[in-house]
């Protein structure tokens, strides 16, 4: 049942974040570089705690509408990657641009935003 997994996951949770932040207290630090095990155990424990607050909402309240744009993140993250990851989203986002960089879509909408 739901309570029992939200039990289950909040155990695991808070255990991880009292140890992470009890090893980050005694020195090792957090560092994402080195990915230490402060790190990993505090980044763990947000991760479990986001995981645990969107399963409530989808699951147990039911509010599918809210986490769409969620959904359909994880259906198509491959090919989101390949986006990002060429600069393809970007060229897509800002624009192509006529005789000077500042003439995209980008400086546009900023600009518009900054005169008002």
């Amino acid at each position: 049942d739901h309570k029992g997994r939200l039990n289950h996951w909040l155990g695991f949770s808070v255990s991880f974040l009292t140890l992470g932040g009890f090893l980050a207290l005694i020195g090792i630090p957090l560092n994402k570089s080195l990915y230490t095990i402060s790190y990993m155990l505090l980044s763990s424990a947000a991760s479990g705690l986001t995981f645990m607050a969107l399963y409530v909402l989808v699951d147990v309240y039911g509010h599918r509408r809210l986490t769409s744009v969620l959904e359909w993140m994880g259906k198509h993250s491959l090919s989101i990657f390949v986006l990002v990851s060429s600069n393809l989203a970007v060229i897509a986002i800002q624009g192509f641009y006529w005789t000077k960089p500042e003439n995209n879509i980008v400086h546009w909408i900023v600009s518009r935003f900054h005169h008002k």
